[in-house]
């Protein structure tokens, strides 16, 4: 099996992630992998909260068959990965299928967490 490697993921526009890249093995799996510039806020020494910078390193793997999310509003919608190919990722919810660009797979995934995902939604969907 031939695996192809995005050391640059882009959208159809040119627009890129810096340091988000993948592996992928089309039918069989993806992994996203890299690293996601964040801030966090800390309490300093006066009190006050203070932005800090802090780099995220990620790797997360996808294959047929396991759960994704696909779209978000309010809630987080999830579905299962039926296809995967060099440029897209199909995911299944009921009888619908969505198919999303490696760009916006990545997106909503790179730090894909079906725990706190299910958490998150329970607390929204109790809000709303």
């Amino acid at each position: 099996m031939k695996t192809i490697t995005l050391d640059t993921i882009k959208d159809r526009k040119g627009n890129k992630k810096d340091g988000h890249k993948a592996e992928i093995v089309p039918g069989v799996k993806i992994v996203l992998f890299g690293s996601e510039d964040r801030s966090d806020y800390v309490k300093g020494e006066n009190g006050k909260f203070v932005r800090v910078a802090k780099t995220h390193e990620y790797r997360i793997e996808f294959k047929v068959g396991d759960p994704a999310e696909y779209d978000s509003y309010n809630l987080k919608y999830l579905g299962v990965i039926t296809s995967i190919t060099e440029k897209t990722v199909s995911i299944k919810d009921g009888n619908t299928v969505r198919r999303l660009s490696i760009y916006e797979f990545d997106f909503r995934n790179y730090d894909f967490n079906q725990e706190i995902i299910n958490k998150q939604n329970e607390i929204t969907y109790n809000h709303i």
